[in-house]
């Protein structure tokens, strides 16, 4: 049950990451 949450927020952390470098690289 924790582990859902954990992979949650990490997925979300790494979207987040990934927009920003998009936005760095563009």
């Amino acid at each position: 049950m924790l582990t859902i949450t954990l992979v949650q927020s990490i997925s979300e952390s790494v979207v987040f990451i990934y927009k920003k470098i998009r936005q760095l690289k563009c």
